[in-house]
Formats: structure tokens, C-alpha cells, sequence
């Protein structure tokens, strides 16, 4: 369907009814920036973004479905490039078919409003160039698994409207939730359950 638009880009395709995409941007050598939130997309799989797997920079698949097959080989060759990745609102775990380790030029990462679970070491892998994250009501998230020190880049934070066990962070004294981030400049706690702004252990 684009066949012969050489220089392009960057393609919306947001807010449409796509069930499926196979080879549509075979070709476009320029392309970088793809949006394809709000539609109804179930599965990812290798004829989705062929032709173009190391050299997307943008990905908005926000407000898909993504409950079917999802071949993470394709998330391996995107995550070579990737800086800006939207994940936000898919009826779906991110963390089972992404290993975020690849992402190693992955600045800005929206997981918020997904089946996320952040329980255990899963989630460790998250590249030390992200300088954005939104977790904003996700799954399940317990603070403890959170590698907030390696995240030394972070300029914003976001883990609002979340049911969180804050006293389980707190009983490790050793933590302090944004002691390794000199950058910072936005956080948003917002209904999460907070009780004691000592448990941050700001200073």
C-alpha cells in the first residue's frame, strides 16, 4: 500500500479497525517513526514490520490487544534502534514476550494500563538509558523488584494508581527509592497507598 513513497518517514495509523498487517512497509528504508495505537491488533509476528526491524527509532502500539502470538524474535531485531516505545493499555503482559535488555537505545517506555506483573527479577533487565517510564496501573508492581539503581538516566517516574506494599520496600533499610537519580524532575506517587513520606527516603 505504500509501495514507492521512498521518503517516507513517519506513518499514523492510529485510531483505525487494523486486525493485522503483513508486509505493508516492505521497502521504505526511511521509515522511523510507526504509530499504530487504537486499533485491534492481536498478534505481532515476523511479516508485521518486515523490511524495517533495525531501523524503527518510534513505536506506538498502545491500545491494541495483543492477547494472540507474539513472536518476541521481532521485538529482538526492533530493540537494536528503539528509543520511544508505547505499550500502554494492551490486554497483555509486556514483560513475557520483550526482553528489554536488547533496548540498549531505549529512552522513553510506557507500560501503564497493561497485565504488567513486577514480582520477581524479571524486570531487571530494563536498559540504564531509559530516562522515562509511565508503570501507571499496571498488574501488580512491588517496589523491592524495581532496579531503580541502575536507572541512573531517569528524569521522569510515574507509578501512580497502584496498590502498593509500601511497607515492604520500607522494611529494606538499605532503600531509597530515588538516592541514585541527580536528574530527576517529575514523580507521580498519585493513589498508591502511601502512608509515610520517610519511607522514601528522600535525603
Amino acid at each position: 500500500v505504500f509501495k514507492g513513497l521512498q521518503s517516507l518517514n513517519e506513518i499514523s495509523l492510529s485510531n483505525n479497525r487494523l486486525e493485522s498487517i503483513d508486509y505493508a512497509f516492505e521497502d521504505l528504508n526511511e521509515l522511523t517513526i510507526i504509530y499504530l495505537n487504537s486499533n485491534y491488533l492481536r498478534e505481532i509476528n515476523n511479516r508485521t514490520f518486515f523490511g524495517i526491524e533495525n531501523q524503527l527509532k518510534v513505536l506506538g502500539l498502545n491500545d491494541n490487544i495483543l492477547d494472540q502470538y507474539i513472536d518476541r524474535n521481532v521485538f529482538d531485531k526492533l530493540g537494536k534502534n528503539i528509543d520511544k516505545l508505547y505499550l500502554n493499555q494492551i490486554k497483555t503482559d509486556p514483560s513475557i514476550f520483550i526482553n528489554f535488555s536488547i533496548f540498549s537505545q531505549l529512552t522513553y517506555l510506557d507500560l501503564s494500563q497493561t497485565q504488567l506483573t513486577i514480582k520477581d527479577d524479571r524486570f531487571n533487565n530494563i536498559p540504564k538509558s531509559v530516562s522515562i517510564i509511565y508503570l501507571e496501573k499496571v498488574s501488580q508492581i512491588s517496589l523491592i523488584y524495581l532496579p531503580m539503581s541502575k536507572l541512573i538516566n531517569l528524569l521522569e517516574f510515574d507509578i501512580s494508581d497502584n496498590l502498593i506494599d509500601w511497607s515492604e520496600f520500607c522494611d529494606h533499610s538499605s532503600n531509597r527509592l530515588f538516592h541514585f537519580h541527580p536528574k530527576l524532575s517529575d514523580v507521580f506517587l498519585r493513589n498508591t497507598s502511601l502512608k509515610n513520606l520517610d519511607c522514601l527516603n528522600l535525603t
